[in-house]
């Protein structure tokens, strides 16, 4: 959300406040609700909601989750392209405190596959950072539609839209 939804945002509220100072720091939910919880923050906006009873949590926004692959890929060019298919192919993972990921592994789970059972290649920091790696022909993976529609636009990765699709929801998070 700090890559792709959050800056509009800030510009919305910069002209109704504009003498407010804002910065954004981007980290995985975990990392910023842990910041929110030490006062390092004065809110978040995260896509991971945290069993908490010091922490108040607001839909904000949602989103789901696509498979993204490198532009040559082999399941670009399947007629039918099935989950059991992922097995076969290296994966890219964000890291483990991700709201992304923790929707991915949910996502797996309910179609009977697990973390385990994938060809993981690398673990990686960001979202940006998971399609630097599918572009460079690392592996696949599942990442938020609204970071792979401009990546897939811009000709980095090709989108594998012919899965049930995953929602997720983003969350304004505030002690």
């Amino acid at each position: 959300p700090g890559t792709y939804l959050v800056p509009s945002w800030i510009k919305k509220f910069r002209s109704l406040y504009p003498k407010v100072d804002v910065s954004i720091e981007i980290g995985d939910s975990k990392m910023i609700l842990d910041k929110l919880l030490d006062h390092q923050i004065d809110v978040a906006i995260i896509g991971l909601q945290q069993d908490s009873n010091k922490l108040r949590f607001t839909t904000v926004a949602t989103d789901s989750l696509v498979l993204i692959t490198p532009n040559e890929h082999p399941m670009i060019h399947s007629n039918d392209p099935d989950l059991s298919q992922i097995n076969q192919y290296e994966f890219v993972l964000r890291e483990k405190g991700s709201g992304t990921r923790k929707v991915m592994e949910d996502y797996l789970s309910i179609h009977g596959y697990s973390l385990t059972g994938l060809k993981i290649a690398l673990s990686i920091g960001s979202t940006e950072a998971v399609i630097a790696a599918v572009e460079a022909g690392l592996g696949i993976s599942f990442i938020s539609k609204l970071a792979a529609l401009p990546a897939a636009k811009a000709n980095r990765v090709q989108i594998i839209d012919k899965f049930e699709p995953f929602h997720r929801n983003f969350y304004f998070s505030t002690l």
